[in-house]
């Protein structure tokens, strides 16, 4: 339905339309909007965090084993785990479209990122239901932050004759990410267990959270969208 209405609005929206010199596509071009992530510490900052942020600590494909064999709920419960995410997410969403960030916005990702992390890790070792819905709504709210602060400013800090290549490379490595990240933590799972493999991959993302809060003083020092 969400698709739906979305594409109904795109529907109505009316531009000028401009006339371009069609012109060949070369192989330079195509691979220039991963050279230019990769020559700009920013955004390769931003970029590489969220790659953390989903190869360590995506949960959900495990939720399943965990209410079966962790929690002992049935099907409704599962639906429930599965939903609080999304119920923190679209409780921070609403809240950031009044009170949208803009002060000291690249420690306020690396330490929603950090926070991603630690609920992940406290949700390996949670053994009651309660407590599994926060911590999943915790996990929610904090990618959502995460994920506000990290579009934006890979938009703000992209040319426009760049942007779309840009954002090409940052949804084809996303969407990657989010297979490979799901593969990870089956395998992990089934070397060392369910709980050992969310655990170190919530610890994991928090310890890589804290080497690029070091190494990227760019991300770091990014005050307010746009500015330095």
């Amino acid at each position: 339905v969400s698709f739906a209405i979305a594409a109904a609005c795109a529907a109505l929206l009316v531009s000028p339309r401009r006339e371009r010199p069609k012109r060949a596509v070369t192989f330079t071009e195509l691979v220039s909007g991963f050279s230019y992530v990769w020559n700009t510490k920013l955004v390769l900052a931003i970029m590489s965090m969220d790659l953390v942020a989903i190869l360590f600590s995506g949960i959900l494909g495990m939720l399943p084993v965990f209410a079966r064999d962790i929690l002992h709920i049935g099907p409704e419960g599962l639906g429930l785990l599965r939903a609080m995410p999304a119920v923190g997410a679209v409780a921070v969403g609403l809240f950031l479209a009044q009170l949208p960030l803009r002060d000291n916005v690249g420690r306020t990702l690396i330490i929603s990122v950090v926070v991603i992390g630690l609920s992940s890790t406290a949700f390996a070792f949670s053994e009651i239901f309660w407590l599994s819905l926060s911590l999943l709504c915790l996990f929610g709210a904090a990618d959502m932050v995460s994920t506000n602060i990290r579009q934006t400013l890979v938009q703000l800090a992209t040319p426009d004759d760049m942007r779309g290549r840009v954002s090409s490379v940052h949804s084809v490595t996303t969407n990657a990410s989010n297979e490979i990240g799901d593969f990870r933590a089956g395998l992990t799972a089934a070397a060392i267990g369910i709980i050992p493999a969310v655990a170190l991959g919530g610890l994991v993302t928090v310890s890589l959270s804290l080497i690029w809060w070091r190494i990227f003083p760019d991300l770091r020092n990014v005050s307010m969208y746009g500015k330095r």
